[in-house]
């Protein structure tokens, strides 16, 4: 498995938009091919964020990286500076369903 992290910092005083933006793409992120999670964290009053992306293997990955990118790049009016984009392998997951 690969994953993809973002690290980023919102303009707090653009929190509201930055919301609404990502929320209109959140079905878009969810019909990636072999996205196995999607986990977005934001702090409000310091604006600081991760967004972690797991996916099945380095192609589903590699498949997904242009719309991730454009995603990005599409909240950049939102962000303090160029958000952080870190790949690497899983190198351990735990999951609790129930």
């Amino acid at each position: 498995m690969r994953a993809i992290v973002i690290t980023y910092t919102i303009k707090t005083d653009r929190w509201e938009d930055a919301l609404s933006s990502l929320r209109s793409v959140v079905e878009q992120i969810g019909r990636f091919n072999g996205l196995e999670s999607w986990i977005n964290t934001a702090n409000r009053q310091t604006g600081k964020g991760n967004a972690v992306a797991v996916f099945d293997s380095d192609v589903s990955l590699a498949e997904a990286l242009p719309a991730i990118t454009k995603i990005v790049n599409g909240l950049g009016a939102y962000m303090t500076a160029t958000p952080q984009v870190e790949e690497g392998n899983v190198l351990a997951q735990i999951n609790h369903t129930g």
